[in-house]
């Protein structure tokens, strides 16, 4: 399954001007992999829209719970805290394809 997070903070939390959360930042991406490994969740991708002060992330996770888990492991939510996020259950395209053909 896949979940895809938006996560938007404003101009004066911005990691790149804000010194507290540039360090949360750098330390959870440097931890990222081991996190998310921990509840057996991956990340399918990562992008970041500077201008806009939004990110956006798709993970793949194993299960809704084992993704809220994640979620919720302090670091994680440390790094969100700046941030107002949404979150969306999102299918690939093969998915998408699969479930129009079924009869």
């Amino acid at each position: 399954m896949y979940v895809m997070q938006i996560d938007t903070h404003s101009p004066e939390s911005c990691p790149a001007f804000n010194k507290e959360n540039k360090k949360t930042t750098v330390y959870l991406m440097q931890q990222m992999d081991s996190l998310l490994a921990k509840h057996g969740v991956k990340t399918a991708g990562m992008w970041t829209d500077h201008g806009a002060h939004t990110t956006y992330t798709v993970y793949d996770t194993p299960s809704m719970d084992a993704f809220v888990a994640c979620m919720m492991e302090p670091n994680m939510e440390k790094w969100l805290a700046f941030s107002t996020v949404e979150t969306r259950m999102v299918m690939g395209a093969e998915e998408v394809t699969a479930m129009l053909l079924a009869d």
